[in-house]
């Protein structure tokens, strides 16, 4: 898996672990973080710009761990 932390400075932070295994072909989201294979770091105000790829991630976020597994899940985020 990978664990995803969004870090704010109010309210709305946390850890979520993101997983293969959701229906058609999505991942499941699960509250905390344990064991993940990859850990990505941002902050919310940069998580706004790069998950709707009006800024490219590798600017706004840190990896830790499994980097080639975090670029791939990153290049495929687009919240749109």
């Amino acid at each position: 898996g990978l664990e995803f932390r969004r870090v704010l400075f109010r309210s709305g932070g946390g850890t979520w672990t993101i997983a293969p295994g959701g229906p058609e072909g999505r991942v499941t989201l699960t509250a905390g973080g344990s064991g993940a294979a990859a850990t990505v770091t941002s902050d919310g105000h940069s998580f706004v710009a790069w998950g709707t790829r009006r800024a490219a991630w590798r600017d706004h976020v840190t990896v830790s761990g499994d980097e080639a597994l975090a670029a791939r899940f990153l290049d495929a985020v687009n919240i749109i």
